[in-house]
């Protein structure tokens, strides 16, 4: 403690009240207002600098601490309110007063200070205490942040009860994500066998539909080729039926002619059958317009046929030189044939 704390305070007094100047009733007035004060504040400073705490279990010391402290502070308010008093009198009055009451304020806030931390030892230490277990316990707790958001509150003046069963708590939640995740990783390896096994099975579905589709496309092609062998079959023969009908009628036409030229020999011996040749001619020849008519309008391989059985149709006349006849036989015939083979290219 400061040594000049330590001066008898009784014998500052008449020291400060010389020094100030002020008149002798005045300088009374004034020592009998703060001299008991003085005297108290006395006692109670040697009573205050013996109390020393070093322990929790010095309770008894701390007590005293408590009561010489708010003894000293009384004094102190004493002090104050008779400072406001006194110092009302005159400006000299009050700057006695307000010296004088300083003194006591230093000589006492410093005892009171040193006071207040003896009564508040066990309860600094305390605090210590709960500090140390907070800073433990929030240390314990962060070892859980994957499953509970940093702890906000006081955990030092938690019980052990309720910080073991927040512990607990944490636990059994880590249990219960770790669980949770457990059966999320199962459900989802379970998902995918199924996912697999869908698959494998669309996947078949679509094989088997795509072997029928293929099944039913061939079917359907050897139908279709079928249909188209028949038809072709159908129009060879429509085409072989025309040609022997092309030929009936080429015979009809050729006779009609040979009748006609033998009409024409015996014409100047009878005329009468020459007209009826000609009638006959003449409907012929209308029959056959309607024939060449017709065979205008039937597709190309059948005007080909007919063409070629009209090429073979061609009267070549008897000639002196067989040979020549018979080179222009040949001809007809071998054109006739080539008009044939347009028909099967």
């Amino acid at each position: 403690m400061n040594k000049q704390n330590e001066v008898m305070i009784p014998d500052v007094l008449p020291r400060i009240i010389a020094e100030s100047g002020v008149e002798p009733n005045t300088a009374l007035q004034i020592k009998e207002a703060f001299l008991t004060m003085f005297a108290d504040a006395d006692q109670w400073a040697i009573a205050a600098r013996k109390i020393v705490v070093t322990d929790v279990s010095q309770v008894q010391e701390m007590r005293l601490a408590r009561n010489a402290r708010l003894a000293l502070k009384g004094i102190r308010v004493k002090a104050e309110a008779a400072r406001k008093t006194l110092k009302a009198d005159a400006l000299a009055k009050g700057k006695a007063i307000d010296g004088i009451a300083n003194v006591l304020k230093a000589l006492i806030v410093p005892l009171e200070n040193h006071l207040q931390a003896q009564e508040d030892f066990a309860k600094r230490i305390e605090a210590e205490h709960l500090l140390a277990l907070h800073n433990e316990r929030s240390a314990i707790l962060a070892e859980y942040e994957d499953v509970a958001a940093p702890w906000v509150g006081d955990l030092g003046a938690m019980s052990d009860v309720q910080f073991d069963a927040i512990v607990q708590g944490y636990t059994a939640r880590r249990a219960a994500m770790k669980q949770a995740a457990a059966d999320a990783a199962r459900k989802a390896k379970e998902e995918e066998v199924e996912r697999q096994k869908a698959e494998k099975q669309r996947q078949a579905e679509v094989a088997e539909a795509r072997a029928i589709a293929e099944a039913e496309r061939d079917a359907r092609l050897e139908v279709e080729r079928k249909a188209k062998a028949e038809r072709e079959i159908a129009d060879a023969q429509r085409i072989a039926r025309e040609v022997e009908v092309y030929k009936e009628r080429e015979a009809v036409r050729i006779k009609a002619a040979a009748e006609v030229a033998a009409a024409n020999k015996a014409r100047e011996a009878v005329e009468s059958e020459r007209e009826a040749e000609r009638a006959e001619a003449r409907r012929v020849a209308d029959a056959e317009d309607e024939r060449i008519r017709q065979a205008a309008a039937a597709p190309d391989k059948a005007k080909l046929a007919e063409m070629a059985g009209h090429i073979r149709g061609l009267t070549v006349p008897a000639l002196y030189n067989t040979t020549a006849e018979e080179l222009i036989v040949a001809q007809v015939e071998k054109f006739a044939q080539w008009v044939e083979g347009l028909i099967k290219a």
